[in-house]
C-alpha cells in the first residue's frame, strides 16, 4: 500500500495535534489546559476518522474521499466554491463581532445547515444543541466569558 500526499498530510496533522495536547498538559492554569486539550481532542478525533476513511478507501482500490468529493477539476468551479466558503466564514465573523458568540453560533449553524438542504426541525435542533453544548463547555465548565458582541457592549 502506497500512501499519498493527503495521507501524509493527515498524519502530520495527527502528530501536531498530539504535540499540542502534550504541551498543554504542562501549562499551569487548569482552564488553559482544558481548553487546548478539548479543542485538540475534537480535532484529533476528526483527523483520525478522516485518516481511517482515507486508508480504507485506498485498500478497496477506490479514490480517497477527498478526491471523490471534488471530482470536477475546473478551476472556476473550485474558486466559486472557495468564494462561497469564504463568504460563510466572513458572515460568521461579522455576526459574531456584532452580536457575540451565543447568538451568532445558533444563527450561523441553523442558516448553514438549512441552506445545505436539511429540514427545519433538524436545523433548529442542531442549532440549539450546538449552542447548549458550547455553553456548557465554555461558560459553565471552563468559566470563560464568551464575547457578547459590539451591539451588547454599547
Amino acid at each position: 500500500m502506497t500512501l499519498k500526499g493527503s495521507t501524509y498530510f493527515l498524519i502530520s496533522l495527527l502528530l501536531l495535534s498530539l504535540i499540542f495536547i502534550v504541551v498543554a498538559l504542562t501549562w499551569p492554569f487548569l482552564e488553559d489546559r482544558l481548553l487546548w486539550i478539548m479543542v485538540n481532542s475534537v480535532f484529533l478525533v476528526m483527523v483520525v476518522a478522516q485518516l481511517l476513511k482515507d486508508i480504507r478507501s485506498r485498500n478497496k482500490g477506490a479514490a480517497p474521499a477527498a478526491i471523490e468529493a471534488g471530482k470536477d477539476t475546473n478551476s472556476k468551479v473550485k474558486m466559486k466554491r472557495f468564494g462561497f466558503a469564504m463568504g460563510w466564514l466572513r458572515g460568521f465573523l461579522l455576526i459574531t463581532y456584532l452580536i457575540g458568540f451565543l447568538l451568532s453560533i445558533p444563527l450561523f449553524s441553523f442558516s448553514y445547515v438549512k441552506v445545505h438542504g436539511v429540514g427545519w426541525l433538524k436545523s433548529v435542533v442542531f442549532a440549539i444543541l450546538l449552542v447548549a453544548v458550547l455553553y456548557i463547555i465554555f461558560v459553565i465548565g471552563l468559566r470563560v466569558e464568551l464575547y457578547r458582541g459590539l451591539l451588547f457592549l454599547l
